[in-house]
């Protein structure tokens, strides 16, 4: 909710576009401090198409709803068909707790719930920016590797995940006796602030 405060039972729900296309429609982002990446895709017999994706300054909108409407509003101006959209993931700057998360380096709270709600989305996961990235590795492909110093890859090895954007983030990937990947996130917000956030993201293997 883009004031930060719960409204359930009050909020209204935008209108839900009827199916327009076979397969399912995948709405994925990343919320950063500085910008917002939208990508919506269909998925379809092992395959995915996408559909359309935009790039959004976070500072010009009160909240990621005014995001996705403008998102929702531009993909329709293209002369395509709205489509119902079945699930939607965000990957968020900032710590995650049942379903509900708020951005370490933007004045937003977002909760799933509402999300699904408002915009008619059958399934809204939220998740840490970096756990997505930790977890995203192994559906890279090739040629979208660069190796730095060649080595020998050792199976279920520790992973790193390091990235420099509005605030330093880091995320350790390893797995555990239990077979299980656990995910590890660290967040140090910028210079000016003097502090940090640090998030356990849990170890199921299942991406949360």
């Amino acid at each position: 909710v883009e004031t930060g405060r719960r409204h359930r039972g009050t909020a209204q729900a935008m209108h839900v576009p009827t199916r327009t296309m076979p397969g399912v429609v995948v709405l994925a982002g990343d919320l950063g401090g500085t910008k917002i990446l939208l990508e919506l895709s269909r998925c379809e017999g092992g395959s995915l198409e996408v559909l359309f994706g935009r790039r959004y300054a976070a500072a010009q909108y009160a909240g990621l709803e005014s995001v996705l409407r403008a998102f929702l509003d531009e993909f329709s101006a293209s002369g395509a068909l709205p489509p119902g959209i079945d699930r939607a993931c965000f990957g968020v700057a900032g710590p995650v707790a049942e379903e509900r998360a708020k951005l370490t380096n933007l004045p937003w709270t977002i909760d799933a719930a509402e999300l699904a709600h408002r915009f008619g989305i059958c399934s809204v996961q939220l998740v840490n920016d970096f756990a997505a990235a930790a977890h995203g590795i192994d559906e890279l492909r090739p040629e979208a590797l660069v190796t730095l110093q060649a080595g020998e890859p050792v199976d279920r090895g520790t992973r790193a995940i390091l990235g420099a954007g509005t605030g330093y983030g880091a995320a350790y990937s390893i797995w555990t006796d239990a077979g299980s990947k656990s995910v590890i996130c660290k967040r140090t917000l910028p210079p000016s602030s003097r502090s940090t956030s640090v998030m356990t993201v849990g170890g199921s293997g299942d991406g949360k």
